[in-house]
This record gives structure tokens, C-alpha cells and sequence, in this order.
């Protein structure tokens, strides 16, 4: 026995096969909203009597709805929530307004909100944005609380809408704050170019007297220490300068690797470094290397996680 709704089937996974005028297939559509109109569900089917079709409830005949639906295939649960429940399309979404009429709100397919321009017009964009995102959110929450589990074609389709308007809202406020950042940037890269030679050139030349003295000041401090046997204090007193802050050795210690192989062996067993976070991240990052060319990594696994993107 054929499958009549074969090629609803394949439009769904979007394997849409050639398309004729006069050869309506059988499944659930949408027409496409145009002109203030919102858009239509379309059933068609076929049974002994021939093919017949419901455009938002009411009979029409199938080829003159047809060419307006053939490209917008919907869920069988998605037709029956729109055209016999009443609800409305995933991507319809409506919220209470943010203006000052307290009007609603709405958000297109995309997640734009659209507001009144006299709404908006005292607050910082940030501000706008902000109290957009909160609106949003208390709808799109409640909606979540009152569905629970999402477990329909219809549920997954307006959460994943839900999101993708919380993305574009993510995006305008990315691009808004970028656009007043920059001006502010371009200012202080200007500054930045306009004074970095000039400390640069100070600080050279600081570095180049400093360098200049150490050989006197080392020369003095080994001259007050065999003065004074009994001081253990190396360089107290050597000194230099009679303005402001005046130069004296200091010392520092710092740690020179001299047998790479036996450093490395010393701490290999050590659990302080691999309780390292940036030690753990390094090795994750190469076990990742390794196991995308194919390599085994004892102690590892490719662990496959499926989430939202």
C-alpha cells in the first residue's frame, strides 16, 4: 500500500521533490502570511472520492490552494494546534507592551520586538533593551512553567523561537554596545599612540641609567660588606641618587632550569600540578588533538554530548 503522504514526509525533512500545479500532495501546510494576512493551515487528503483540502477549517479546492502552501510543510501536531485548537503559530509570539498605553508588544519569527518609537524615547538603549529581554522573559517563563516537559513538535518549535528572539535581542544589544563603545575606543587608541612613544622613551632611558649604575653599586656593596663582616644585609647602603627616589640593588631569585629531564621527572607525580587549572586545560587540549588525529589516550575517552546550539 502507498504512502499518500510521502512527499509531505520529505518536504518535512527537507527533501522537497519536484513540484506540479495541478498535482496537490497530501499533508499539512501553511500558507505564507502577506499583506496584514496572517498565515493559513492547510490540510489536504485523498480517499476514494478523490483529494480534497481545508484551509483553516473551511473546504477549497485543493489545486487553488496548493501553489500557496506547497513550500511551507508543517508538523501534523503544529496543524492541529494552529486549526483545531485555536492556538497560534509557534512563531507568534505576544507579549505585554513596554510603553506608556501599556499596548502589546510583538515579536516577529526573528525576535525583533517592536515597540513605539515614543516608548523608547527617553530611556539609554541599554535601558531599553533591558526592559525588552524582562519582558520577554516573564512571557516566555510563564509559558515554560505552564507547558512543563516539551515534548510536542509544537512545544520544541516556539521554544527554539523563544530563543532565537532572546539571540536576536543578544545580538542588537552586542551591536548596539559596540557601536557606542567604539567611539570611545578610537579615543583611546588615539591617546594611546599620542603617549606611548613618550613613556616609552622615558622608561628607556630610565633602564639605560639604572644599567649604567649597577656596576658601581655592586662594586660598593661588596666594598660595605668586607667593611662590615659581620652585616648580613648584601648591598645595605649602596646607594645612589640625591633627588627623589634613590637607586639601590635588589635582589631577586628566579628559577633556571638546568637538566629539563630531571625537572620534569621531580614534579611528573606531583598532584599540585595536575590539580592545576591551567595544567588540566592543556592536557584536555591536546588529549582533544590526539583523539581528532586518531590516537588513543590512555586514561581518556571521546565522551559525545547532544546539546541546544
Amino acid at each position: 500500500m502507498s504512502d499518500t503522504f510521502a512527499h509531505w514526509r520529505n518536504a518535512l525533512d527537507g527533501r522537497i521533490r519536484p513540484i506540479h500545479e495541478n498535482d496537490p500532495q497530501p499533508g499539512f501546510y501553511r500558507t505564507k502570511a502577506r499583506g496584514g494576512e496572517r498565515a493559513m493551515p492547510v490540510a489536504i487528503w485523498r480517499d476514494e472520492s478523490g483529494v480534497h483540502a481545508l484551509r483553516d477549517g473551511f473546504p477549497v479546492e485543493p489545486s487553488a490552494v496548493w501553489t500557496w502552501c506547497c513550500m511551507h510543510p508543517v508538523s501534523y501536531e503544529t496543524y492541529v494546534a494552529v486549526a483545531e485548537l485555536g492556538q497560534p503559530w509557534p512563531e507568534d509570539i505576544v507579549v505585554p507592551g513596554i510603553g506608556h498605553n501599556g499596548g502589546p508588544t510583538n515579536v516577529d519569527g526573528v525576535g525583533k520586538v517592536l515597540t513605539g518609537a515614543d516608548s523608547v524615547a527617553e530611556r539609554h538603549p541599554a535601558d531599553t533593551l533591558r526592559l525588552k529581554i524582562s519582558v520577554l522573559w516573564d512571557v516566555a517563563s510563564g509559558w515554560l512553567t505552564s507547558t512543563g516537559t516539551v515534548s510536542t513538535q509544537v512545544d520544541a518549535d516556539r521554544a527554539a523561537n523563544y530563543a532565537e528572539a532572546f539571540a536576536a535581542l543578544e545580538r542588537e544589544a552586542e551591536e548596539t554596545r559596540s557601536a557606542e563603545k567604539k567611539p570611545i575606543l578610537e579615543q583611546g587608541r588615539a591617546i594611546d599612540a599620542r603617549w606611548k612613544p613618550v613613556v616609552g622613551a622615558a622608561e628607556h632611558a630610565k633602564k639605560a641609567m639604572k644599567k649604567a649604575l649597577e656596576p658601581f653599586l655592586i662594586a660598593e656593596a661588596k666594598r660595605l660588606a668586607d667593611a662590615d663582616e659581620g652585616s648580613s644585609g648584601f648591598g645595605q647602603g649602596a646607594k645612589a641618587g640625591t633627588t627623589g627616589r634613590r637607586v639601590a640593588l635588589r635582589r631577586s631569585k628566579r628559577v633556571s632550569v638546568t637538566d629539563r629531564n630531571a625537572f620534569v621527572a621531580h614534579y611528573r607525580r606531583d598532584a599540585r600540578l595536575y590539580n592545576d587549572e591551567a595544567v588540566q586545560k592543556v592536557m584536555l587540549r591536546l588529549a582533544e588533538v590526539d583523539f581528532a588525529a586518531g590516537k588513543r589516550v590512555p586514561g581518556a575517552a571521546l565522551v559525545e554530548a547532544q546539546v541546544a546550539a
